[in-house]
């Protein structure tokens, strides 16, 4: 179970939940148990709505031999996600060409975003992680987004410089 973040108060003696946080502190902690508490970095709106304000901003720069790839922001953000590792993996064996072809077509339904290769008659799909706040805490996120970032200015031919200076006006 991933334990997510509890605001709790230092009363001098020990640390007590806020009261909103109550019900899951007593969910996720027990009486008895040993627990570390660490600094909790809130992720940032403004470093959030900057990071896809790049990603925009990095879309509508791609040259135009690899824009047919990456339909919308979107798909280049999930794409990258993958490429950088941000993704869960499956594989799929499938007794012929047909159910190959069927399980594609139901992959692509339900997740447009899906990277899928073929290896033989094995499916690979890759599904990019979510990075919503519960998902991915201040560390993870900005680990994530310049990663994510760089592999568009690969992509760009751009400096990650002028990525991010361009979409400080769209943030």
């Amino acid at each position: 179970m991933k334990l997510e973040p509890v605001a709790f108060v230092w009363d001098g003696a020990a640390m007590v939940p806020l009261d909103r946080f109550r019900p899951l502190a007593r969910r996720q902690y027990h009486p008895g148990q040993e627990y570390a508490l660490i600094p909790y970095r809130e992720r940032s709106d403004a470093s959030h709505n900057h990071y896809f304000a790049c990603i925009k901003k990095g879309w509508l720069n791609l040259p135009e031999r690899m824009a047919h790839r990456f339909p919308t922001w979107k798909h280049l953000r999930k794409r990258c996600l993958v490429w950088e590792g941000y993704a869960d993996h499956s594989e799929i064996p499938c007794v012929d060409e047909d159910a190959m072809a069927k399980m594609i077509a139901a992959i692509r339904k339900a997740d447009e975003y899906a990277v899928m290769t073929r290896d033989g008659l094995v499916l690979n799909i890759w599904t990019a992680n979510s990075q919503d706040h519960a998902s991915q805490d201040h560390d993870e996120f900005q680990k994530c987004k310049d990663r994510v970032l760089g592999r568009i200015c690969q992509l760009c031919g751009i400096t990650m410089k002028e990525l991010t200076a361009n979409a400080k006006t769209n943030a």
